[in-house]
């Protein structure tokens, strides 16, 4: 009897030890306290003369355990706008100031720079909301081609390219028909605008007979009067000019009188 309460005892205690399975364990970033679990067997054993009874206590502890999840990251959303490039064409000939309108875009202007980083003060360019107007005499100041402008708005910098051309004819300023005044050179001056002096042609004048600098042009006295010498019944030189500019190309004639 007493060996089948002795097998009891230890098939209770490996039980006790070895039986605790059910422990819950919670994923989180806080530690898991340490826990004591006591199991309390209770055995009773019977003799002849008496019943006694023998309380056994066990105890089973847990470790603390931290255990760390790894957090989900959230990308912010970003919104783009994307803000074309534009381009406006300035013709001189115009003669008045030229507005840029981005009420398509909806964008409202702040600044205007070069795209050497220069600022535009009001003598060159006036902001107003969406309108950013360039005055005409800084136009005028460009030279032909493309120019690219910086616009600080709403939404960020745009670039904004203006083409600038010059239709505009030139045309001679002095006087074309004259009497000659002896042993001196003759001198016209013409306005040029963005066009270039082609050449002269007539009565066998060459390159060396004149020349074209700073919009005038000097028709030298020795090639004059050698014509009408030459020639005594000469009353006058027609001499042809041709002249280039950006819209094509136009001439003209120069009467030169005998004295």
């Amino acid at each position: 009897m007493g060996k089948r309460a002795l097998i009891i005892l230890i098939l209770l205690l490996l039980v006790s030890v070895f039986g605790c399975t059910e422990l819950s364990t919670t994923l989180e970033t806080t530690a898991i306290t340490t826990t004591s679990v006591t199991t309390t067997v209770s055995i009773s054993t019977t003799t002849q003369d008496e019943t006694s009874t023998s309380i056994i206590s066990t105890s089973v502890s847990i470790p603390a355990t931290t255990i760390t999840t790894a957090g989900t990251t959230t990308e912010p959303t970003t919104t783009v706008t994307t803000i074309p490039t534009l381009e406006f064409e300035y013709d001189k000939l115009s003669d008045a100031d030229m507005m840029i309108e981005l009420s398509n875009i909806e964008l409202t202007v702040s600044m205007i720079e070069t795209s050497l980083g220069v600022h535009l003060g009001e003598t060159e360019v006036t902001v107003s909301g969406i309108h950013a107007t360039f005055k005409q005499a800084y136009l005028y100041s460009l030279n032909l081609g493309d120019h690219e402008f910086n616009f600080s708005t709403s939404e960020g910098e745009i670039l904004v390219i203006i083409y600038v051309t010059d239709t505009r004819m030139p045309y001679l300023e002095s006087i074309g028909s004259f009497p000659y005044v002896e042993d001196t050179d003759v001198i016209l001056t013409f306005v040029m605008f963005s066009g270039s002096f082609f050449g002269l042609s007539g009565n066998d004048i060459t390159t060396d007979d004149y020349d074209f600098s700073n919009n005038q042009l000097t028709i030298y006295y020795d090639y004059i009067i050698s014509k009408f010498i030459d020639t005594p019944e000469r009353t006058a030189l027609i001499l042809t000019y041709i002249l280039k500019y950006p819209g094509g190309t136009r001439g003209g004639w120069i009467y030169i009188q005998k004295p």
